[in-house]
């Protein structure tokens, strides 16, 4: 879903006028089946300034804890409860929804507290879960990174996954993958690793973080080379 505001002050939603700066809460889900706790480790805020023809993306760690509350939820912080489960405590508090289903009144209160933490508003926030994301890069055909490797991760999956150091590496939705030597081709583990080794020393949140950013910037280019019209309307 793609809900707009005024940084979750509760106005109604804004149509953007292509002029301002507009700033979107992008947010990955790892909720699966009927999953009663999930969480939300992917927290991606993208500033797009028109004017300046610049786009710059700030990743929210998913392990902060005493993270600030708008006063709209009542004020203070989160406590010891981590960041990645803030929606999904506002799921189970407030929603009454089924496990493929979106609490947009939900994530409209966290990204409230976003804007919060920040100090900015948040115009629009924008969720998307493990199989659509893989379904969203096939549909584009591959998406190409330089990969900051080699990335060796035993821990991810059953097997462990393989990523070279390479320039141009193309990325598919969720290919299988196995352990080194066998490169891994997919895109959601490369986006989702974050154990073993990058480029030879410790992989961790803050690194596949970068390759989030860089997973995107990568996407949006290949959304770009579709063409418009049409090609984007059927995307």
């Amino acid at each position: 879903g793609v809900f707009g505001g005024d940084g979750g002050s509760g106005t109604a939603p804004t149509r953007w006028n292509g002029t301002d700066r507009l700033n979107v809460l992008l947010v990955g889900i790892d909720r699966r089946g009927d999953d009663a706790t999930f969480n939300t480790d992917p927290l991606i805020v993208a500033s797009i300034d028109p004017k300046k023809g610049s786009v710059t993306m700030f990743s929210i760690p998913r392990d902060t804890v005493y993270f600030p509350r708008a006063s709209s939820n009542g004020g203070g912080t989160s406590g010891t409860n981590r960041v990645n489960a803030m929606y999904s405590i506002y799921y189970k508090r407030y929603g009454k929804y089924g496990p493929t289903e979106v609490d947009c009144a939900g994530m409209d209160r966290f990204r409230a507290d976003v804007a919060t933490a920040l100090g900015t508003e948040i115009d629009y926030w924008a969720m998307i879960r493990m199989i659509p994301f893989s379904q969203l890069v096939d549909s584009i055909g591959y998406v190409a990174v330089d990969v900051p490797g080699p990335i060796v991760d035993t821990y991810y999956g059953h097997h462990g996954v393989y990523f070279p150091d390479a320039n141009g590496y193309v990325l598919h939705g969720n290919d299988e993958c196995g352990p080194k030597p066998k490169k891994c081709r997919s895109g959601l583990a490369y986006v989702r690793s974050r154990h073993g080794t990058q480029a030879g020393s410790a992989n961790n949140d803050f690194k596949r973080a970068y390759r989030q950013h860089d997973f995107i910037f990568a996407a949006t280019q290949r959304v770009v080379e579709r063409g418009e019209g049409a090609n984007l309307r059927a995307l």
